[in-house]
């Protein structure tokens, strides 16, 4: 099967599963309040640091060998890291609240019983998922991110009109979500491959394995660490220096920065990385290739991102109710990162299939380091605005040369591909500006919200049938 249609296989259930997402928020807000979902996305911001880390990143590394039986082995040794490493967070996390109980956030101390199952649910998942993309099972793939929408949205949604709408509520919800999505991917592979699960694998070929892919755990797994750790990292300083209803306006905020990503990122990530690993050998057909999809992420995400910065406000009002207005505001801040978070999320396994994950690692701790400066410097100040701007601009300069480094290693023209993407990017501004200049004339907020989707279901049509012929 081609490229594309293995992005749109692929991308379908997460699209599907997303705009599920989407649809339930405008509920969901009217159910929950911004506290609860601040607080909850302290529990989330925790299992995302970690979830990534939960096989030592050696669940990549299934991708990666010629033969099965090497990624089988790969695979049993990823489930058994889960295990272990599930069982050591229970003990860590009890024993930080036995030997230092005001330490921990008093409300978190609610839920910390979830956190080491939520996370063993999130390690099985990672090998599971990695498997199947060597397979090619991207139509369960596409199935399993859509049955996650629909287990955690549906029990949130249940809960809430049962008179359960409380931040366990919304655990409870992300948490079967996740265990749903994890028992597709299991019967389907258990059906199809039983050899994974009745392969006995000695101890000398776990050691072979785990020495032959070592860089993984060693410079990936600190590095996805430190990434995610960066990324939610905000989360933590903003519940430190301001409230909880502040935490809840930026996570509802940064989710929907992160939709691009989400929507398509992750399924082209997947694809791209099994073609990638392909293709290391021959760096002319991977060049042509990554070319051509930075361009269309350019084409897809640079207008999303667009729109956020001019009719953020507006849209989040109207989406979620005047109470949300705020998490609009926030968007408008944000928008131009999620551009770059949906570049990098694509490009990021190049890291691993050049083997340069110690690079990946360098650029990780710069990003921690400097965000947590940056945004203990600006909650100092207790100015949330001044804070969200200034990680903004940092997040934004360091994603752009991380970007260039990943590019630089594909030996493309970069020169080419920049002024491309500057010119579409300038397109897109202009095109949209225009479109809010027209919408201001148009007072109503349901009219201008209205005549912005006509002109972007145009745009998005428009696009399409480019985006499918350069695609391989």
């Amino acid at each position: 099967m081609s490229f594309s249609k293995n992005i749109i296989k692929l991308a379908s259930g997460t699209t599907f599963g997303q705009a599920l997402n989407i649809v339930s928020m405008p509920i969901l807000s009217r159910i929950y309040t911004p506290e609860q979902f601040g607080e909850v996305a302290v529990f989330i911001a925790i299992i995302r640091i970690f979830s990534p880390v939960m096989c030592l990143r050696y669940d990549l590394s299934i991708i990666l060998p010629k033969n099965d039986s090497d990624s089988e082995k790969l695979f049993q040794l990823c489930v058994f890291i889960a295990v272990v490493l599930s069982f050591f967070s229970f003990c860590l996390f009890f024993s930080a609240d036995y030997f230092f109980p005001n330490v921990i956030n008093k409300s978190l101390k609610d839920y910390w019983v979830y956190l080491p199952p939520a996370l063993l649910i999130s390690g099985l998942s990672l090998p599971l998922r990695t498997w199947s993309t060597r397979k090619k099972y991207f139509g369960k793939l596409s199935i399993s991110k859509l049955t996650y929408s629909v287990g955690g949205n549906g029990t949130k949604i249940l809960l809430g009109f049962y008179g359960l709408a409380g931040s366990l509520a919304l655990i409870v919800g992300e948490m079967l979500g996740r265990a749903a999505e994890l028992l597709f991917l299991f019967r389907h592979v258990g059906r199809h491959d039983k050899q994974l699960l009745s392969l006995k694998v000695k101890r000398g070929e776990f050691f072979e394995q785990i020495k032959r892919y070592k860089k993984f755990p060693l410079f990936s797994s600190w590095g996805i660490f430190f990434n995610m750790f960066s990324r939610q990292l905000p989360v933590f300083v903003l519940a430190y220096f301001f409230d909880l209803q502040t935490v809840g306006f930026f996570s509802i905020a940064f989710n929907l920065l992160m939709l691009p990503s989400s929507m398509i990122g992750s399924a082209l990530s997947n694809v791209f990385f099994q073609k990638a690993a392909g293709l290391v050998e021959n760096k002319s057909k991977l060049g042509r290739l990554i070319n051509n999809i930075f361009l269309n992420i350019i084409l897809l995400g640079g207008y999303f991102c667009i729109v956020l910065v001019f009719f953020g406000k507006i849209l989040l009002v109207i989406f979620l109710g005047k109470e949300w207005a705020m998490t609009g505001l926030y968007v408008q801040i944000l928008a131009p990162l999620g551009l770059m978070l949906f570049i990098n999320a694509t490009f990021g396994p190049l890291y691993a299939v050049f083997e340069k994950q110690e690079v990946a690692f360098a650029f990780n701790i710069t990003r921690a380091v400097v965000f947590a400066v940056i945004l203990i410097v600006g909650g100092m100040t207790e100015k949330i605005i001044l804070t969200l701007g200034l990680y903004a601009i940092s997040a934004i300069v360091l994603r752009v040369i991380d970007v260039w480094f990943i590019l630089y290693l594909s030996r493309i023209d970069l020169n080419n591909l920049v002024f491309k993407s500057i010119k579409y990017l300038c397109l897109q501004l202009m095109f949209l500006f225009l479109i809010y200049k027209v919408c201001v004339i148009v007072r109503e907020d349901w009219l201008q919200v209205g005549v912005l989707l006509v002109v972007s279901c145009l745009y998005y049509l428009t696009i399409w049938r480019r985006i499918r012929t350069s695609m391989p």
